[in-house]
Formats: structure tokens, C-alpha cells, sequence
């Protein structure tokens, strides 16, 4: 029988293995007889033995200066196995209500950088687009966005976005409509294409200055590119609570076609 093979099965390494079992056939050996035994460097031999020691599967005895080295017998090490298995199988309920918790949990990320708010909407172009993404944007948050990542950067995740036909619901507060007549004729080409491309609301009702993008099922990006800050949270409670909030707002708005904005 391949003992090595048995011994890796259960978490020795493969050095590991071999000075246990050399040390089992030797009884109390020396570390230069576990080298001759096992062909390991005698280094190798105090670096693997002080991990079996520490996993209490050797014992250290001394003769005079000279260590030695003792396996100690597989059935005591077989039976605290099992009363620490006993001892875990005890705590398992627990530890699977501590998972639960944790899954509970929102994750949230965030970054202070141009690369973050950039691969935030790299991450946007993936949308499934089956579910529309849900936005709220403003001139001020989508004016430097443009200044940030530059025209080529938002033609080609305009084109990309276009040509997935992603679905959106969006509404805008009216301070972006003058930022819209700066863009570039071939990215208003893209944009007039879509046959809605927001509702709109008044800054002065609506004072919002960040873009806010809610993702089926479960994301939610916060972007404040002034303060180059992304928010990224991933939590279905949050989610729902946000979008409920934004269909409400939603129906208060106006609706406004593409091709009143870009011609």
C-alpha cells in the first residue's frame, strides 16, 4: 500500500509524509538518519519536522545536545481526530448560522481613482440586458465624467452600448441638457438612435449632483466624479429599496424623446 499517497490525502505534504512514516520505521531517529532515509536535504528535515511538531504528529526527545525525532502513535493521533471532529460536528449549526450572516451582509467595495470610475462603467457594458438598468444622472457628475475619461473612451462605450441594445430607465435633472451640446456629433449620432433616452427633472425639485445606477438583480454603483469616489454595493435589500424609490420618482418625470435632445 502507497502510505505517502494516504498520509497527502489528508493534508500532509508530500515531505511531509515521507519523514512521518521514516520516523515510524526508524522509532526516535536523529535528523541526519530521517535524511538518509527519506534522500531530503538535513535542512529540509528541521523545516518539515517543526511543522509535524506543531501539528502534533512527531515528538521531540533529547539525548544529550542531540534531538531526536518520534512519530507518535497513528491510533492517539486517530482518536483526537475524531474528538475534534466530535468537537466541530458541535459547532457546525452555528458556524452555518455565522455563514447565513455573512451572507446577509451587503459587500461593499469603493475606490478614489480615474481607473474606478472607468471600470465601473466597463462592468455597466456587461449589463444583462434582459432587465433595464435603472440611472439617475446629473450635468454636473456626467460633465466630468467626459472631462475624466476623454471622447474616445465614451464613443466607444457608447457604440458597445448601443450595439448590445442594452435596455435603460433613466431619469436626468435638466442641468445636463446643456452638457449634451457639447458632444461630439458622431457620439450624438449613437445617442439619437435610442428611442428614449431619459426622463427629466428639474435641478431645483431634484438637487442631485452624483449618478447613481441600480443593476438587476442586486448592484447599486454611487459615482461622485469630483471627488474621483465610486461606490459599489451588492445587496438585494438595498437594491429593491433603491429601486422602489426611483419608480416613484420615476413616474413624476417627463418623459423626453432622443431625438428632441440630439436632432
Amino acid at each position: 500500500m502507497n502510505y505517502s499517497n494516504k498520509l497527502k490525502k489528508i493534508g500532509f505534504s508530500e515531505a511531509e509524509a515521507a519523514v512521518y512514516l521514516a520516523c515510524l520505521e526508524l522509532g526516535g531517529a536523529k535528523a541526519s538518519e530521517i535524511a538518509k532515509k527519506t534522500n531530503l536535504l538535513r535542512t529540509s528535515i528541521y523545516t518539515v519536522s517543526k511543522a509535524l511538531l506543531e501539528k502534533s504528529y512527531l515528538q521531540k526527545s533529547k539525548h544529550g545536545k542531540i534531538d531526536k525525532f518520534i512519530a507518535r502513535d497513528p491510533k492517539i493521533i486517530l482518536e483526537e481526530t475524531r474528538e475534534n471532529l466530535d468537537s466541530f460536528a458541535a459547532i457546525v449549526p452555528n458556524l452555518g448560522n455565522l455563514m447565513n450572516l455573512a451572507a446577509k451582509c451587503p459587500k461593499v467595495e469603493f475606490s478614489e481613482t480615474k481607473e474606478g470610475i472607468l471600470n465601473i462603467y466597463k462592468q455597466i457594458i456587461k449589463a444583462d440586458r434582459k432587465y433595464p438598468i435603472c440611472l439617475i444622472e446629473s450635468g454636473k457628475a456626467v460633465e466630468k465624467i467626459y472631462e475624466i475619461s476623454g471622447w474616445d473612451f465614451v464613443y466607444e462605450w457608447q457604440k458597445k452600448f448601443s450595439e448590445k441594445d442594452i435596455a435603460v430607465k433613466g431619469i436626468i435633472t435638466d442641468d445636463l441638457l446643456p452638457v449634451f451640446e457639447k458632444i461630439p456629433e458622431k457620439i450624438k449620432n449613437l445617442l439619437s438612435r435610442r428611442t428614449q433616452i431619459a426622463r427629466v427633472i428639474k435641478k431645483e425639485e431634484f438637487p442631485f449632483s452624483i449618478n447613481l445606477y441600480l443593476m438587476y438583480p442586486n448592484l447599486v454603483y454611487f459615482i461622485v466624479p469630483d471627488s474621483l469616489f465610486v461606490l459599489s454595493i451588492e445587496n438585494k435589500d438595498i437594491y429593491i429599496s433603491l429601486k422602489s424609490m426611483f419608480e416613484g420618482l420615476y413616474e413624476k418625470t417627463k418623459s423626453v424623446d432622443a431625438k428632441e435632445i440630439f436632432g
